[in-house]
């Protein structure tokens, strides 16, 4: 029996998704699905196709601060724009290599962001998820 059905990891280190992946794969009852995306366009671009599809949505997102194009705080502002039943259950995870008390105290505006860990992520890491 798997915890989540479905976790996303958005970084743009192909090396850290790769670490993610492998390490909840290897939980072995973290989640049924990982997905990976390198931009956070990409992603949001995603959830506004499954809107109208909650049986879809994933339950968890890991998500990188320190990303080009789109950083994680710009992603945060997008998804608080998604539909309300969409952040209602998935929740956001900081997964970034940053310490800086203004990023913590940043994400924690955001209502749907229910933790913040530093990388790289670790097996003991994902039992308080």
């Amino acid at each position: 029996m798997y915890k989540y059905k479905k976790v996303i990891v958005l970084d743009d280190n192909e090396i850290e998704r790769f670490i993610a992946d492998v390490v909840i794969k290897k939980n072995g009852t973290f989640a049924e699905r990982v997905e990976g995306y390198e931009f956070g366009g990409d992603l949001l671009n995603y959830l506004q196709s499954i809107a109208d599809k909650p049986e879809e949505y994933p339950d968890m997102i890991l998500l990188d601060l320190a990303m080009p194009r789109m950083n994680g705080f710009e992603f945060l502002m997008h998804f608080e724009t998604m539909p309300e039943a969409l952040k209602n259950k998935c929740a956001i995870v900081v997964l970034s290599s940053t310490m800086d008390v203004t990023d913590t105290d940043t994400v924690k505006e955001f209502p749907f962001v229910k933790n913040f860990i530093t990388k790289p992520i670790k097996a003991e890491m994902l039992e308080g998820l």
